[in-house]
């Protein structure tokens, strides 16, 4: 599993979820089988997997007219960050997060520069990153009314990439992430705007 997760390949792990005595007051004579997590390159608790000296971050992304909205987080810590920036600082956000997955929509495919198609690329539904969807996934899993307490409500277009990437790990993770309990702005100051001859 580790070598296929590394090259980038998304593996359905399956549990039994049920004992034979429970399968046979059912009338059957097989187990069920249920998939009960998709580990990925940005998605996983696997400690053969995690670096212990760097995160796991999984990244997902949305663009508007003049910013793009990002919104990452470490599973295995709980880490779970927002932020906006300019088309010209996204390359050096992803640079300092070194996402090992990066989210879109479906949208997206065959548009993306080249610049991104050294990342593990998963494209979304687009419909995940369509109106209030993201807004509404935040608000339901950190069972709150609004963002204002996290510092985040003016993000937008962030809510929007948050949502996806909320949607995503609780689709791969087939479980309520309750370790999540936190969302914060990470500021563009907090990172070095590199040029592409600075970064060479």
């Amino acid at each position: 599993l580790p070598k296929l997760v590394k090259k980038g390949y998304k593996v359905a792990v399956c549990d039994q979820t049920e004992s034979p005595d429970e399968a046979k007051k059912a009338g059957r004579k097989i187990v069920t089988r249920e998939v009960t997590e998709i580990t990925t390159p940005g998605v996983t608790l696997s400690e053969k997997l995690l670096e212990h000296k760097r995160n796991n971050y999984i990244v997902s992304l949305h663009w508007t007219k003049d910013r793009v909205g990002v919104a990452f987080s470490d599973i295995s810590t709980g880490e779970f960050g927002l932020s906006e920036v300019s088309e010209r600082q996204l390359d050096s956000l992803l640079a300092a997060i070194q996402p090992s997955e990066v989210l879109v929509s479906s949208k997206l495919k065959n548009k993306l520069e080249d610049a991104f198609l050294k990342f593990n690329i998963t494209y979304i539904e687009d419909w995940v990153y369509e109106g209030d969807y993201g807004y509404k996934i935040l608000t339901e899993h950190f069972e709150v009314h609004s963002l204002k307490g996290f510092g985040v409500e003016e993000l937008k277009t962030a809510h929007v990439a948050a949502g996806s990437l909320m949607h995503y790990m609780q689709e791969t993770q087939k479980a309520y992430l309750r370790h999540l309990r936190r969302l914060y702005a990470y500021e563009s100051n907090e990172y070095m705007s590199l040029d592409p001859a600075t970064k060479r």
